[in-house]
């Protein structure tokens, strides 16, 4: 997994997340929890799929997380997982829904993880923190 150096503290390393959500209380929440879970993480933000695939291409060899909600304008967050998988195999994609999780299953094999909003933000926090 790529890491950064960041300033003077020489070895601290700086995780990078692409939050993907048209949400913009869910996205100040996440972003929020995951500073505060995380002192050394940059988080992108983008509202739909079409941002995120530009923000992902720029910055593609140092993004580490990508949540993305399933239910975008534009685009399904499905459909945008696939192709970052393509072109990055090593990032983790998860999908995050307001809904029942279990209507997402069926697109399990294209994501690291699927988590429910109704969870809050703490199972992300914990997946990412298994994850590093």
């Amino acid at each position: 997994m790529n890491t950064k150096t960041i300033g003077a503290y020489s070895g601290v390393k700086m995780y990078n997340v692409l939050l993907v959500d048209d949400d913009l209380n869910y996205r100040k929440i996440a972003v929020m929890h995951l500073k505060k879970h995380f002192g050394n993480v940059k988080i992108f933000e983008a509202i739909n799929p079409v941002e995120a695939l530009s923000i992902f291409e720029n910055h593609k060899d140092v993004i580490h997380y990508i949540f993305c909600d399933f239910y975008l304008p534009i685009q399904n967050g499905n459909d945008f997982v696939e192709i970052i998988k393509k072109n990055n195999k090593n990032v983790y994609v998860c999908l995050v829904t307001g809904d029942d999780i279990s209507q997402l299953q069926k697109y399990a094999p294209n994501v690291d993880q699927i988590f429910s909003k109704l969870d809050g933000i703490e199972p992300i926090i914990k997946f990412m923190k298994n994850n590093l």
